[in-house]
C-alpha cells in the first residue's frame, strides 16, 4: 500500500505557484507542491503577508534538456538543460564535461590571463562571473558623481565609493535623485549649511510641516534642530542663555536663596533633616 502511495506521489504534477509540471521527490512522505525553492519561498512570503492567490495557474510542460542523449526535462521554464547538465556547464563551462574529462587548469586565468593561485581556473570571483556571463569589460561610471568605476570591481557595482552610495540612499528617502543630492553637496562645498563644518556625511534637512527640502546638515546640527522642534524662538532662547550663562546662573542662585523660593517644611522642626521618603516627594 505504501509503495502505491509513493508511486502516486512521484507522478508529474503542476507547481502550485507557476504551474510548471515537475517530478516530485519520491522519498518525501507527502510529495512536493512547488517545482523549486524560489516558488516555495515566494508563496511562503505571500502567506506571511496574509495574501492568497485566487486560482492556480495553468500547467505548463517543461522543455526537454538541450543535450540530445538526455531524456530529462529542463530544470525550469527558462533553462536549456536539466539540473545535472546545468551544474556541469556552471562548473566546467560545457554541459558535456565532467570532473574526469574537464581540462585541468594551467595556472592561467581564463578571463584576464593572469596567474591563478592553487591551480584555479579564475584569479577571482569577478573574472569568473564575467566569463560565465559573457559580458565584455566596458567603462562604467558612478550614477552620482560620474567618476569611472574601477574595471576590476563587481559587474553590478554602480557607485564609485561608499559616500556616493550613502548619497543615493538619502536622496531616495525624500524623493530626490542622486544627481540632485550631489548638486546640493557641491553647492555647499561639502560643508554643513548651519555650522560650516566640512564632512562627507551630510543629511538632508527638510521642513516637517511642508516637506520642503532646505539643505544639507551635519549630524549634530540636524539632530539639534530636531530637538528644538524647528522653533526659532527656542533657538533664540538657547542662544541668549549661552551668551549670558554666568549672569543667568547668578540670578538662579540668588532666587533659590530668597524666602519666596524656600522649600516647604515637611513636618517636625525646621532643623530636622528630611528622610528618604520626603526626599522622593520633593
Amino acid at each position: 500500500m505504501n509503495g502505491e502511495i509513493r508511486q502516486e506521489l512521484a507522478k508529474d504534477r503542476p507547481c502550485a505557484r507557476c504551474g510548471t509540471l515537475f517530478t516530485p521527490n519520491p522519498s518525501a512522505s507527502t510529495g512536493h507542491s512547488y517545482c523549486s525553492s524560489t516558488c516555495r519561498n515566494y508563496m511562503a512570503n505571500r502567506r506571511r503577508r496574509g495574501k492568497s492567490d485566487a486560482a492556480l495557474p495553468t500547467a505548463v510542460q517543461l522543455p526537454k534538456c538541450a543535450v540530445e542523449e538526455c531524456t530529462k526535462r529542463a530544470k525550469n521554464g527558462t533553462a536549456r538543460w536539466c539540473n545535472a547538465h546545468y551544474i556541469r556547464w556552471y562548473k566546467y563551462g560545457d554541459p558535456l564535461l565532467t570532473g574526469h574529462t574537464a581540462p585541468k587548469s594551467d595556472g592561467t586565468c581564463r578571463h584576464c590571463q593572469g596567474k591563478t593561485p592553487g591551480g584555479r581556473k579564475y584569479c577571482s570571483t569577478i573574472c569568473e562571473n564575467r566569463s560565465r556571463s559573457g559580458k565584455e569589460d566596458v567603462a562604467r561610471f558612478c550614477r552620482v558623481c560620474d567618476v569611472e568605476i574601477p574595471a576590476d570591481s563587481h559587474l553590478r557595482r554602480v557607485f564609485c565609493s561608499k559616500a556616493c552610495k550613502r548619497m543615493d540612499g538619502r536622496a531616495r528617502m525624500y524623493g530626490l535623485t542622486a544627481k540632485d543630492y550631489y548638486a546640493m553637496y557641491t553647492a555647499q562645498a561639502g560643508r554643513c549649511a548651519a555650522c560650516g563644518d566640512a564632512t562627507d556625511s551630510l543629511f538632508i534637512d527638510h521642513c516637517h510641516a511642508s516637506g520642503r527640502v532646505r539643505g544639507l546638515l551635519c549630524t549634530l546640527c540636524n539632530t539639534g534642530i530636531g530637538m528644538f522642534k524647528e522653533d526659532p524662538d527656542r533657538l533664540r532662547g538657547a542662544i541668549a542663555y549661552l551668551s549670558g550663562g554666568a549672569k543667568s546662573a547668578k540670578r538662579a542662585v540668588a532666587g533659590a536663596r530668597s524666602p519666596k523660593h524656600a522649600p516647604t517644611q515637611l513636618g517636625g522642626s525646621s532643623h530636622r533633616r528630611p528622610n528618604a521618603r520626603q526626599l522622593r516627594l520633593l
